[in-house]
């Protein structure tokens, strides 16, 4: 399976790689905006951190920019790239670099220096397996309690 930065912040695998990949033909934002659609998620341009709601992640996204890319017996200028990061619940921010890399926390200092733009903010909901069975579980005791059963 296929997982990207932007797989990893929207917790999506996929078979090819094309599903997560972003229309270059379109504006960061719109672009972004499209793909979470396309994948079924709930998301939201924000413009702040404080507008993220309890069910939802916090999710920069920093691009299109071109970018040199290095395949070792020679290097080309690529046309369009992006990044995604996401803060997790406990207010650390994380990522991928790629498909081959293993999440780790964002060094922002480190970070600044491959993308010194600033980025676009989502609010988009990502619901993991634990979350559904969370939310139901919630909806039963709701209903529970409605009905007395």
């Amino acid at each position: 399976m296929f997982q990207n930065c932007l797989g990893y912040a929207l917790n999506v695998e996929a078979e090819k790689f094309s599903l997560l990949e972003l229309n270059y033909s379109l504006k960061i934002e719109e672009a972004f905006m499209e793909k979470c659609q396309e994948l079924g998620k709930e998301v939201r341009m924000i413009l702040s951190m404080d507008d993220v709601r309890g069910n939802e992640r916090l999710v920069l996204v920093y691009g299109f920019y071109d970018y040199l890319k290095n395949y070792g017996f020679y290097k080309e200028w690529v046309k369009c790239d992006f990044h995604v990061v996401w803060r997790k619940s406990n207010g650390i921010w994380t990522h991928k670099w790629d498909k081959d890399s293993v999440p780790e926390e964002v060094n922002w200092d480190e970070f600044r220096k491959e993308y010194p733009e600033q980025p676009k903010m989502f609010a988009v909901i990502v619901w993991t397996e634990r979350g559904v069975v969370k939310h139901f579980s919630y909806l039963f005791t709701w209903k529970k309690r409605l009905y007395n059963i």
